[in-house]
């Protein structure tokens, strides 16, 4: 099985959709889309067709169970809406209408709405490509959103007469929020550059102030590439890890090491169901195993004691 690609492909008509996601939502939105181009970490309901996705919540951000129960309740009612005034066309709908959960899975399970697949799977019209890992580095949830716009245009390096009203349309604002022109400008679009600057793989910088009268109407922005994003490391670490970890054992090899540790060191059924549901213990009986076969711990009885006391420590914290 191939690994979670770090550049991603989102459907440029998709981008230019009316989205609800908050940050954590995004965040969901990010990694089903990213999983879908690679077939990673898909589950087909072969009775009804569903297609059911593993989103792992050290990737999310959280795996507090009242944060995840919120999550759940509320990325099950978002919309995404697509409008097409000229040929006065429409398509809203709930792209995750299910999600499932269970203590030590290590992921949230989710099922996406089978009319929204294509829109996803890149069957409509174009593409551009973001990089996963400084998307989901992104804490507001209109830096995302700038993140994408901008994306979308750094081949050309310069994204013209973008007016306010566009923006608000985009991320779906009405002119309520943020109403004063002051506050709009500040908040929306300086703090979403500030934050893009600071943790992403591109630059931006405003060129031109489109103005009426003293009022600001629109930008110019200037998009460029960077080769690594500041302060990434330590954010990125978590990220980082799972990405090592699916990189260096597939899914079918994963089944077999586990199999082999199971029996190598004499684990009991139960705390072997136990462990083969969170990913994350998965990921640190694999590393002890590695330890333990290079002879780089201190093992005073034996390897069958020393793994099966690390694994019960594991098992109760």
């Amino acid at each position: 099985m191939e690994s979670i690609k770090d550049k991603t492909q989102q459907p440029i008509l998709l981008n230019n959709a009316v989205h609800e996601f908050d940050v954590l939502e995004k965040r969901i939105f990010y990694i089903v889309v990213n999983q879908i181009k690679k077939g990673f970490g898909i589950d087909q309901d072969m009775f009804n067709n569903n297609l059911w996705f593993e989103v792992p919540t050290s990737l999310i951000g959280t795996q507090h169970y009242e944060k995840l129960k919120e999550l759940a309740n509320n990325i099950t009612s978002r919309r995404i809406k697509i409008y097409n005034k000229g040929n006065e066309q429409m398509h809203v709908f709930v792209p995750f209408p299910e999600v499932k959960y269970q203590k030590r899975w290590g992921h949230l399970k989710i099922r996406i709405l089978d009319t929204a697949y294509p829109y996803l799977a890149e069957l409509k019209e174009g593409y551009f490509y973001y990089r996963l890992k400084s998307a989901l580095l992104l804490s507001r949830t209109y830096s995302q959103r700038f993140y994408e716009f901008f994306s979308q245009f750094l081949d050309t390096g310069i994204w013209k007469s973008v007016t306010i009203d566009y923006i608000r349309t985009r991320l779906n604002l009405n002119s309520e929020k943020y109403a004063e022109n002051f506050d709009f400008v500040k908040r929306v679009v300086h703090d979403s550059i500030d934050e893009i600057n600071e943790k992403t793989d591109i630059s931006v910088e405003i060129v031109k102030y489109h103005k009426k009268g003293k009022k600001i109407i629109g930008f110019d922005f200037k998009i460029t590439s960077k080769q690594a994003a500041k302060g990434e490391a330590k954010e990125l670490h978590k990220i980082e890890k799972y990405y090592k970890y699916i990189n260096e054992v597939g899914t079918d090899k994963l089944g077999k090491e586990m199999l082999r540790i199971k029996k190598e060191y004499g684990i009991n059924d139960n705390w072997f169901n136990i462990i083969f549901e969170d990913k994350n213990n998965m990921d640190e009986i694999l590393r002890v195993d590695k330890m333990v076969r290079m002879n780089q711990v201190d093992i005073r009885t034996s390897k069958e004691n020393y793994m099966n006391g690390f694994i019960k420590k594991l098992i109760e914290e």
